[in-house]
C-alpha cells in the first residue's frame, strides 16, 4: 500500500491572532450592530475629548428625536461606548448599591446641565455599587477588582469630557454612558451578616446572571481641571455629583438593550 499523506494544516493568521489580543474587533462589531439598529446613527469612532487630559470613546452613537407638535423642537440622545472584550468564559460580579436610585441620563439644555434620576423597585433593583472579574487575569482563582474599575473610569473621563465639549449647543442634549463587554454578568443577590471579626462571608454566595445592569462609579474631578460642570448640577443630590451611573451590558444583548420604546423614553421624557 502508498503512503497518505495527511493534509496540510491551514496557515496560521499571525496579524489577526496578535490582533485578537485586543479589542478593536469588538468595537468593529459593536458599529455594525447600531449601523443596523433602526433609528441609530454613528456619530464617531475614536471620539476624542479633553477633561484633566486626553480622553477617547471608543464610539459615539446619536439618535434624534422631534416634538410631534413643533418639528422645529428637536432633542439628540447620544450614546457614548466603550467596549472591552475580555474572556467569555470570566465573569464581572456586582453588588448591590445600598441606594437603588441612579442617574438615567445627563442632559444639557440651553447650556445648564441637568440630571434625569429614577429609583427601580426592589423586585427590578439592579443598581449595583461596584465589580470584580473572576477568575483572575492570570488564570488564578482570585477576583480581580481593577479591570472593572478601570473600564469604568476610562468610560467615565470620555464621557464627561464628551459633554464638557457640548454645553452650549442649539438643541438639547441627553447622554448616556455603556461599557459593552463580553464577560458574563452577574449580581449578588442577598448576603446574610457578616461577623464583624472577619469580614469574611462563610455561607454560600448566591448570584443571578443578567443581561445588563447598572454600575455607580466613583469619577472625582480630575487634576488640573478648574470648572467641573457637574458642581454646578445644584439638584443633583450631593453623593451622585461626581458619581457616574453607567449601563454595562452584554456584547450580545446590545440590541435587546437598546429597544425603541426604552430609546423612546431616554430621548422624550
Amino acid at each position: 500500500m502508498g503512503s497518505v499523506t495527511a493534509p496540510m494544516s491551514a496557515k496560521p493568521d499571525l496579524v489577526r491572532d496578535a490582533l485578537n489580543k485586543h479589542g478593536v474587533f469588538l468595537k468593529k462589531a459593536v458599529i455594525s450592530d447600531l449601523h443596523s439598529t433602526e433609528g441609530i446613527e454613528i456619530y464617531g469612532e475614536e471620539v476624542g475629548t479633553s477633561f484633566g487630559g486626553t480622553r477617547v470613546a471608543d464610539i459615539v452613537a446619536l439618535q434624534r428625536f422631534c416634538d410631534n407638535q413643533d418639528i422645529n423642537k428637536k432633542t439628540e440622545l447620544f450614546f457614548i461606548i466603550e467596549c472591552k472584550r475580555v474572556d467569555e468564559a470570566k465573569q464581572w460580579i456586582f453588588f448591590k448599591h445600598s441606594d437603588r436610585k441612579y442617574r438615567v441620563s445627563r442632559v444639557a439644555d440651553e447650556a445648564h446641565p441637568s440630571s434625569k434620576f429614577t429609583t427601580p423597585i426592589s423586585s427590578q433593583n439592579f443598581t449595583c455599587s461596584e465589580g470584580y472579574e473572576f477568575p483572575a487575569k492570570d488564570g488564578t482563582r482570585d477576583a480581580n477588582q481593577s479591570p472593572v474599575f478601570k473600564a469604568a473610569e476610562q468610560l467615565s473621563a470620555a464621557y464627561i469630557g464628551f459633554i464638557h465639549s457640548r454645553r452650549s449647543r442649539k438643541y438639547p442634549e441627553r447622554y448616556i454612558p455603556i461599557l459593552v463587554t463580553t464577560a458574563q454578568l452577574f449580581i449578588v443577590d442577598e448576603w446574610p451578616n457578616v461577623p464583624l471579626a472577619t469580614g469574611r462571608m462563610n455561607s454560600e454566595l448566591k448570584r443571578t446572571e443578567v443581561s445588563n445592569l447598572v454600575l455607580k462609579h466613583p469619577f472625582p474631578t480630575p487634576e488640573g481641571v478648574e470648572n467641573d460642570f457637574r458642581l454646578d448640577v445644584q439638584d443633583d443630590p450631593y453623593p451622585q455629583r461626581i458619581t457616574e451611573s453607567i449601563y454595562v451590558v452584554r456584547a450580545t444583548e446590545l440590541r435587546e438593550f437598546l429597544k425603541p420604546g426604552l430609546r423612546e423614553e431616554w430621548g422624550t421624557q
